[in-house]
């Protein structure tokens, strides 16, 4: 029964670490971060009470105390990074050591058991999908219409008596949306509140 108190320690410590940066997230896209943080612990604590019951229990063996747990899943957790992002990749570290885990216990006690270490792993499979497009995506599809946008500025006349750029036009911010919206890519927030504000909606 080793491998599922690790199993369990590993859970807690991607409860716990979610929780963390659920706390800690910053920038114009926050709560959406601090949202997703919250899916990202949904069910962990469900699958850590059905491993004591079906598996423990079933098994007439009784879990270690929770305090033990704890003990375990401590050491387990990563350090809150300033950069999200950098809280991001840590904890989809964490959840790719918990599925390593998984897939150690190469027999399941029962059948029930079995098909429980397999919804945990979908479930954990569903975080490692978004987690990516969390870090890679949001990121690196903000950064090329931050650099499309400072191309096209540094292009733009500027009002040297008011010292600031001329006003974008209208029409082509319209049109890059729709580009970004066809292609079916995620645009970070605060691009889109940036868009929104020349817009006037």
């Amino acid at each position: 029964m080793e491998k599922f108190n690790k199993i369990i320690a590993l859970l807690m410590a991607i409860a716990n670490f979610a929780k963390d940066i659920h706390y800690n997230v910053s920038g114009s896209a926050a709560y959406s971060k601090h949202l997703f943080a919250d899916l990202l612990q949904d069910d962990v604590y469900d699958f850590i009470d059905e491993i004591k019951e079906n598996v423990f229990l079933a098994a007439e063996e009784l879990p270690l105390a929770s305090g033990k747990y704890l003990e375990m899943a401590i050491p387990l957790i990563p350090e809150i990074a300033e950069d999200d992002k950098v809280s991001f990749e840590r904890i989809r570290g964490l959840i790719e050591k918990t599925n390593k885990a998984l897939e150690e216990i190469k027999e399941a006690p029962s059948r029930g058991a079995g098909s429980l270490l397999d919804s945990i792993s979908e479930h954990l499979d569903k975080c490692l999908g978004l987690l990516f497009l969390q870090v890679r995506k949001v990121s690196s599809v903000n950064e090329e219409f931050k650099k499309e946008e400072n191309e096209g500025q540094a292009e733009r006349p500027v009002d040297r008596e008011k010292a600031e750029w001329t006003p974008i036009n209208r029409e082509e911010v319209a049109n890059t949306v729709k580009k970004y919206e066809a292609q079916n890519l995620l645009v970070a927030e605060d691009t889109l509140d940036k868009l929104s504000k020349r817009l006037g909606v």
